[in-house]
């Protein structure tokens, strides 16, 4: 088991634990990250981009190059995970599906044209966000480079605690959820009304935080008698069958699945996942993996039938179901061309709070603003080119749907300094395991997507009950200023 007394002070925003690299290996770690974003990109824009969607990415394409410069250490992390979403929503995939005004995805979108000044302004909201986060960033970490870091020892014979909370949750999240027959069946299949009360969220994160606890416990525990070995693989392999259950391949929301099972396998490897065998296994989830999920959970198919449907080929250039660039450029035409229910093209600040507050009931603020990316797929689905109305939305652009660029710029500057001084000033280890990092990398492909207001929650109760299980069933061992 890791000494605590090894841990490096200083390190980046949620640096995965053991990062002791040498300056060479850093610099190769680097090489590595600034070659995967350049040469897909230069790929896909010989082979697959317009020159317009080459001019339009472009600038979006250097700021990811720049924050990837800045990560060090030769394991993934968070920001690994972060800019690379970014990289494939706001780069990647206009350069693949961008085509003389239309999206060619088969996307909520698709068969409707848009015009430059459109499309340029969902590029140019992107482009603000990220340079004055990159900008945020920077200045926040050379004003607080400190960390204080806390580390934690889960306590002796935890598991029975764990074992019974992880039961119980279960047994709410089934029982909210309409039965273990609703669970088990695929989301065309469910029975009408049976969308996940907010309850059920609460207890969701129970189970799984329960989980991560569970096998921290079994990857880091003293290897003393067989009993006790045995007693903890058994508990641990009970917590994953029964989150197997709760969220199985064959109903679970994609994004939701990686927020399920992420922080257990990178619990397994203690956070060392080499930076080329995260992008390998990156681009295997994008061309593999997430169709695959999109047609078993959707659609209840078997894996094979599923595998049937994909075209792994094809994917290279043409990532499927990535349609968070198209949605945007829709928002415009939303805002100032469409039927929007509103005085205005803007909703001065009204949407944000309804998304701070996304813990308020609508039965109790019965004037909460709806989320806007739920107001664009009814109406997209009254149009006939969207199936539902539970669509995506880079929170950039709901911080633009109330103050326009500035509002971009507000809400970039204030969500970045919130990540920079929580990762800078704050690091907590649970038996020098940094679960905290692993729940963020699993979460950001799904927050970065959004609408925010519908998937904060998830993540908001996941990083309470961790604090309040830390805090009853840890001890502090020491704390690094």
């Amino acid at each position: 088991m890791a000494s605590f007394s090894s841990v490096q002070r200083d390190r980046p925003l949620f640096e995965t634990p053991h990062q002791v690299t040498t300056g060479a290996a850093s610099n190769v770690s680097t090489t590595i990250r600034l070659s995967f974003y350049s040469v897909y990109y230069l790929l896909n824009v010989l082979f697959s981009a317009e020159l317009f969607s080459f001019a339009l990415t472009l600038p979006v394409f250097v700021v990811c190059c720049f924050n990837i410069a800045r990560i060090k250490g030769s394991y993934a992390k968070a920001q690994d995970m972060i800019w690379l979403i970014v990289y494939l929503f706001f780069v990647i995939a206009p350069c693949q599906s961008l085509r003389l005004g239309y999206f060619d995805n088969n996307g909520p979108v698709g068969g409707l044209y848009f015009d430059d000044t459109e499309i340029i302004t969902a590029e140019l909201i992107v482009f603000v966000f990220l340079v004055v986060a990159s900008i945020t960033t920077v200045m926040a970490s050379e004003l607080y480079p400190g960390t204080k870091q806390a580390n934690y020892r889960l306590n002796d014979h935890p598991l029975i605690v764990l074992l019974l909370l992880n039961v119980l949750a279960f047994l709410a999240v089934v029982l909210l959820e309409g039965g273990i027959g609703n669970v088990l069946a695929d989301r065309q299949s469910r029975s009408d009304g049976a969308d996940t009360p907010p309850i059920a969220t609460a207890f969701l994160a129970l189970q799984a935080i329960t989980c991560f606890f569970t096998c921290i416990y079994f990857k880091t525990r003293p290897r003393g008698s067989f009993i006790g070995s045995i007693g903890s693989f058994l508990a641990c392999v009970c917590v994953i069958l029964l989150l197997l259950v709760s969220q199985n391949p064959y109903n679970a929301a994609r994004f939701f699945l990686l927020m399920a099972y992420m922080p257990v396998l990178l619990i397994f490897l203690s956070g060392r996942v080499p930076v080329s065998l995260f992008y390998v296994g990156a681009m295997f989830g994008l061309i593999v993996l997430m169709p695959i999920l999109n047609f078993t959970s959707r659609y209840g198919m078997s894996l094979s039938e599923a595998s049937d449907q994909i075209n792994i080929s094809q994917y290279i250039f043409k990532a499927p179901f990535i349609d968070v660039f198209d949605m945007l450029v829709y928002e415009m035409r939303y805002l100032y061309n469409g039927p929007s229910l509103h005085d205005g093209p803007l909703f001065l600040g009204r949407k944000t709070l309804g998304i701070l507050l996304f813990f308020i009931p609508r039965s109790i603020w019965t004037s909460k603003e709806t989320l806007i990316a739920q107001d664009m797929g009814a109406e997209l689905v009254q149009m006939g080119t969207a199936g539902t109305d539970n669509l995506s939305l880079f929170f950039a652009g709901e911080f633009y749907a109330d103050l326009g660029l500035v509002g971009v710029a507000i809400g970039a500057f204030f969500v970045a300094l919130f990540l920079t001084i929580f990762g800078l000033k704050q690091s907590t280890r649970i038996n020098g395991l940094d679960l905290r990092s692993y729940i963020f990398m699993a979460a950001a492909p799904i927050v970065i997507r959004g609408p925010i207001g519908g998937v904060i929650p998830l993540l908001f109760m996941q990083l309470i009950v961790l604090v309040a299980l830390t805090r009853a069933i840890c001890h502090r061992t020491t704390l690094i200023t």
